[in-house]
């Protein structure tokens, strides 16, 4: 089980984050999916980003916000592995 990927619904409801936050995350680079189907765009996490989604979605219920393209975890985009989080008030 732990290496079947999850969808983005099964994501939202084990998190907390509604889909459409997850999609907004991934466009941030803050939440990317591990995998996106090139045919039809759809996304899909590993079971570790759970554990990522739930630590955005309870920063959100606290109201703290992040600006400009600071990463809090390695992105698989950019192999980045600096932390460099941009807080705002």
């Amino acid at each position: 089980m732990e290496n079947e990927l999850l969808g983005i619904g099964k994501v939202s409801a084990l998190s907390g984050l509604p889909v459409s936050a997850l999609r907004f995350y991934d466009g941030a680079d803050v939440l990317p999916p591990a995998l996106v189907d090139p045919s039809s765009g759809y996304r899909y996490y590993r079971p570790d980003q759970v554990r990522q989604a739930r630590l955005v979605a309870h920063l959100r219920r606290v109201a703290i916000h992040w600006t400009g393209s600071g990463q809090w975890w390695p992105s698989r985009r950019t192999r980045d592995r600096s932390w460099r989080p941009t807080w705002t008030g």
